[in-house]
């Protein structure tokens, strides 16, 4: 009787865990993405999510898997490199297309935030030895996915499909796993394919975090895979995938030349940073240190490994652990190798503590054996040391509960935008903050600026950087006459300041920048003999939209187009296309070749 209300007790209790878990899981991913914004159709605003909203606007008026933007930097190919990382939004509008673009978002962001984690432990529950295991695997899932310093930082932030990725790899080596070592069949080949499909798409450098496991799984399975049907349904899962990835790997790797490595490379890290980790987290300029749950995971899972060695049937374990060693290294090492640091190493410590968590609750749960076999003074040794983790808790508990929410457009904002909107703008609009990104969308008009941050082309010398960086010098280091000539060139006709340097520079140059408007801390300008004709050399007119260019009106044997060149660009009615060198700039503009007697023709996507 009494160990039957034991269990019962026992069940109430997990369950209760359980509900709770999932109720603050819930609520802590509405709070940060409400869903008030998805009734109001709102666009989310903070973090890096407007970067990622102008992307898959440009990719859905363009309609297809990539094509040619001229609403950013002049011209640029879109969907291609600029897309690493962002793509999940790209699919999910081309598999969604009557779902509105704002409210795709605010429907994708919450729901991928909800399941990673769940598909997680999901994955992983079946290694757990006992239903405390797989209890402790929920609470660490969700517990890490909201407190963990590296992996909140991403979602967050708004790259929801970095950490999401990660939980999908480990499911795909999970699956993985099944078929070397359980032999499992054809339906379980062909969900590995797709589980590795989707991290391709969502977020292409997670794959690198799969060296490490898929080696160690080739290690302790070496036996295994001395079976050809092991080996037949390996083949098909890898068929399945180059058949999801060729749609988009041939495109990338057919416009290879596009991608260049950022100047400044983010995320890299090195040994300071290691010495770092090991006492606070600075890296990620948190108000309050909260590395405890990062040290523990880390501690844990390996000796969890360690503990789950000997035995057959846990041997998975050791290859997670080997994937977190894996990532590990990659991000205190990748950076000192200048040809690996643009996979940004330091994001690989969100890898590295996910694939952790199982062999750390396996731990755990042999933990609580152990310290169930003590005697009364050894249990208060461990009741001490649990009291003394308190203090390192402390930052979760204030941070946590303070997160921002990512809500829509402010006021000033969208006053902004609605008054750039009513200016009936013929050329492009220069801006130097984040407006520049939502401009296309929300008013149709270029921009030179935005994405140029982010942009892993030569095509950002049309934007401007974080520094204030504009065709490849800063405020201060031009004059009116030179940028003049570039402004032309570049067919601008508005500004749209907020930064000081630009404003400093827009106030000691009243010749070239007239004030229209001040909206709160935007300023709008309008450039003074603005040479508004997309058409640099030669007479005609030209009309950009997404995946096309039309050219009327054509009355000279030759034309220079204010708009950056693409080899996948081709012209009609006999009109050959080549790339012309214009000033400095580092990517070429259109030069068309036009045949006596045609005085119309369009540029379209091959």
């Amino acid at each position: 009787m009494r160990a039957g209300w034991q269990r019962l007790v026992n069940r109430g209790a997990a369950s209760a865990i359980g509900a709770g878990s999932l109720l603050a899981h819930l609520v802590l991913t509405f709070r940060g993405y409400p869903l008030s914004s998805l009734l109001r159709g709102e666009v989310p605003w903070r973090g890096d999510l407007y970067r990622y909203f102008a992307t898959a606007y440009g990719m859905a008026r363009i309609g297809r898997l990539y094509g040619y933007d001229p609403f950013f930097m002049a011209g640029y190919p879109a969907g291609l490199w600029n897309s690493m990382g962002k793509k999940g939004f790209e699919i999910f509008h081309l598999l969604f297309p009557w779902v509105p673009l704002p409210a795709l978002f605010c429907i994708v962001i919450p729901a991928v935030c909800l399941l990673s984690p769940l598909l997680l432990w999901w994955t992983l529950r079946r290694h757990g030895p006992t239903r405390r295991a797989k209890w402790i695997l929920w609470v660490a899932c969700l517990g890490y996915w909201h407190m963990s310093t590296h992996l909140s930082y991403f979602w967050s932030f708004g790259n929801i499909f970095f950490p999401a990725a990660c939980c999908v790899l480990i499911a795909c080596l999970a699956t993985l796993w099944r078929i070397v070592e359980e032999k499992r069949g054809a339906g379980y080949a062909l969900a590995a394919g797709i589980l590795a499909g989707v991290i391709f798409y969502w977020h292409t450098v997670v794959l690198v975090a799969g060296m490490a496991p898929a080696l160690a799984m080739a290690v302790l399975c070496r036996r295994r895979l001395a079976d050809r049907r092991v080996w037949l349904h390996l083949g098909l899962a890898l068929a399945v995938f180059l058949v999801l990835a060729v749609w988009w790997l041939v495109p990338l790797l057919r416009y290879r030349q596009d991608l260049v490595a950022l100047p400044k490379p983010w995320f890299q890290a090195g040994w300071k940073h290691l010495v770092m980790d090991l006492f606070s987290d600075r890296g990620y300029r948190q108000p309050y240190d909260r590395n405890f749950l990062y040290h523990f995971a880390v501690v844990f899972g390996i000796a969890g490994a360690w503990l789950a060695r000997a035995d057959p049937r846990r041997r998975l374990l050791c290859v997670l652990a080997a994937g977190g060693a894996g990532c590990l290294l990659i991000a205190y090492t990748f950076s000192y190798v200048p040809v690996l640091a643009p996979v940004q190493p330091y994001r690989f410590l969100v890898p590295a503590v996910l694939f952790l968590l199982a062999p750390m609750a396996v731990y755990l749960d042999h933990a609580v054996d152990v310290v169930r076999a003590m005697r009364p003074a050894g249990r208060c040794a461990v009741l001490l040391l649990v009291v003394l983790t308190i203090p390192r808790l402390t930052g979760y508990m204030i941070e946590v509960p303070r997160a921002r929410s990512n809500e829509g457009l402010p006021d000033t904002e969208r006053c902004v935008l609605r008054r750039v909107g009513e200016l009936q703008m013929r050329g492009r609009l220069l801006c130097d903050n984040r407006l520049g990104y939502l401009a296309p969308w929300a008013c149709n008009v270029p921009v030179i600026g935005g994405l140029s941050a982010q942009a892993f082309l030569a095509h950002r010398f049309a934007g401007v950087d974080h520094e204030g960086v504009l065709f490849g010098k800063r405020p201060e280091d031009w004059t009116a006459a030179a940028l003049k000539t570039y402004l032309d060139t570049y067919a601008v006709e508005y500004a749209l300041f907020m930064t000081g340097p630009w404003l400093a520079f827009a106030a000691r140059a009243p010749g070239l920048f007239e004030r229209v408007q001040t909206i709160g801390a935007y300023q709008i300008f309008r450039v003074r003999d603005a040479a508004r004709s997309y058409v640099l050399d030669g007479e005609a007119e030209a009309f950009p939209d997404y995946d096309g260019i039309a050219v009327r009106h054509a009355a000279s044997p030759e034309l220079t187009l204010k708009l950056h060149y693409a080899i996948f660009l081709e012209a009609n009615n006999g009109v050959t296309l080549r790339p012309a060198r214009v000033l400095d700039s580092p990517v070429p503009f259109i030069r068309a070749s036009v045949p006596a007697g045609v005085n119309a023709f369009e540029i379209r996507r091959r």
